[in-house]
């Protein structure tokens, strides 16, 4: 069965779509999540609460990553970001958009097509 998709946002390292009214798909470096409105919501929040105290140094790779925590259907899940990353990961979910807005924009778009 074929699904329509819209992409809400995206960057070079992933993109947020939806293909169904209450069903988000999230890809990001090579990794795929599939999230519920309040899944989605509940990570937007997530992201926004994040700051550079939450940033720790590993010297293996000499970089300052962040553990971001995913609350799935199947449990919690980390996404480990770096600052570059984090920053595309903000951009998907945050440029120019609130939650509402977000969400009214995936909304908006099924309706005109």
């Amino acid at each position: 069965m074929c699904r329509k998709a819209l992409i809400v946002n995206k960057s070079q390292f992933g993109s947020l779509s939806t293909y169904e009214w209450d069903s988000y798909y999230f890809k990001f470096n090579r990794l795929s999540w599939q999230f519920s409105k309040e899944e989605l919501q509940s990570l937007i929040r997530t992201i926004h609460n994040i700051n550079k105290n939450d940033f720790e140094f590993t010297t293996d790779t000499m970089q300052f990553h962040v553990k971001i925590p995913l609350t799935l259907d199947v449990g919690i899940r980390y996404l480990i970001c770096n600052q570059n990353e984090f920053n595309h990961l903000k951009f998907i979910f945050t440029e120019h958009l609130t939650i509402d807005q977000l969400i009214k924009k995936s909304t908006d778009q099924f309706q005109l097509n």
